[in-house]
């Protein structure tokens, strides 16, 4: 369980950078 843990973090982290970058895009596109 505890080796999950980390690839969970990491999972989240990527997940909140690309949700940011479409957002960016959108602002660009708009």
């Amino acid at each position: 369980m505890l080796t999950l843990i980390p690839i969970l973090v990491i999972a989240n982290m990527i997940f909140i950078l690309l949700l940011k970058l479409l957002t960016v895009q959108m602002e660009i596109l708009a």
